[in-house]
């Protein structure tokens, strides 16, 4: 049951972020540290999403007992997924990070005017 909680929120996490990108963007990249970090982080999403596909998909199709499966195929898969997400929660972080300073430091330079 976990892991069915796990995928729905990893498919709501990259419906989200897909969706605020091409709303945010206007399909316009833009430039800057701010939307390159967006970027990268829009691609970790997508990159994440599909190696927990794949991950569930090969760990549901190895059930233990078939002596060609390879174990460390499905640790080695299950690895990538891992690293994935922990990068884009760390490069998500410091997008929003650098998104309020953009921000923040913009309403500080017109309020200067």
């Amino acid at each position: 049951m976990i892991h069915y909680l796990h995928a729905f929120l990893g498919y709501f996490v990259l419906a989200v972020t897909i969706v605020f990108a091409l709303k945010v963007t206007h399909w316009d990249p833009g430039h800057g540290l701010h939307h390159a970090l967006g970027t990268i982080t829009l691609f970790l999403t997508i990159l994440g999403s599909i190696s927990g596909t794949v991950t569930a998909g090969v760990m549901k199709a190895y059930n233990g007992d078939k002596p060609w499966s390879e174990k460390e195929k499905i640790e080695r898969i299950a690895w990538f997924h891992r690293w994935a997400g922990y990068t884009m929660l760390l490069v998500g972080n410091v997008t929003s990070a650098s998104g309020i300073g953009y921000y923040f430091g913009h309403i500080m330079q017109e309020d200067k005017r």
